[in-house]
């Protein structure tokens, strides 16, 4: 088992004190999917990464960065043993967030190993591919938290959705909107620790498939 992954298990052991140490992370937000502005949510900076407990659902971000073009968006998510079978992973294309009328493309995982990638606007949800288990995902434990390192890439035609270097669904990009806000979607009730969010431009052509 890697070593971090040992560093961070230990660490997050102590995590309610860590977390009513640290305070938000400047700049970001947090839009639910229902209930007040003040429900039960907890996002903390805690290193590396963030800590995230959800009561309702829903997406956090910073709307300072946004991601358009060609692009990948990767980030490294720990899920906490739990019993919410909820989505958690990424979301991007996301317009209106701040207006509370969000419209954003999700790429989630829940807790049995399968993966999703749904879109959610004002009209519903459009899913470009439904939930599918697939051996790449580590599925929740009951005793730990178990690691899965989420990657998008959005390139001209197409925009691949991988877990854990393995790719599990794949989408043309004429038919996804993963152009704007990006940050992670995070369902009801939730605990997961995001060690890493990372953003990359690609300027090259992209090699012709």
């Amino acid at each position: 088992m890697p070593s971090r992954f040992l560093f961070l298990t230990a660490a997050l052991a102590a995590a309610p004190a860590l977390l009513i140490a640290q305070g938000p992370p400047a700049g970001w937000r947090v839009a639910l999917d229902s209930g007040p502005a003040d429900a039960a949510v907890q996002f903390r900076t805690m290193a590396p990464g963030w800590h995230l407990t959800m009561g309702p659902g829903g997406v956090v971000y910073d709307p300072r960065h946004t991601a358009a073009g060609r692009f990948s968006v990767e980030a490294e998510m720990f899920l906490f043993p739990g019993t919410s079978d909820a989505g958690y992973g990424l979301f991007l294309g996301g317009t209106a967030v701040e207006d509370g009328l969000p419209d954003f493309v999700g790429f989630v995982l829940r807790r049995d190993g399968s993966a999703a990638v749904i879109r959610t606007d004002a009209s519903g949800e459009t899913v470009y591919a439904p939930w599918q288990h697939h051996d790449a995902i580590s599925p929740g434990a009951s005793d730990e938290p178990v690691r899965n390192l989420l990657r998008v890439d959005a390139d001209p035609d197409s925009v691949r959705f991988r877990v854990n270097d393995s790719l599990v669904a794949t989408v043309a990009r004429n038919e996804v909107p993963v152009d704007g806000a990006f940050g992670f979607r995070v369902g009801q009730g939730i605990n997961l620790h995001a060690s890493t969010l990372t953003v990359s431009t690609h300027l090259a052509e992209p090699r012709r498939r």
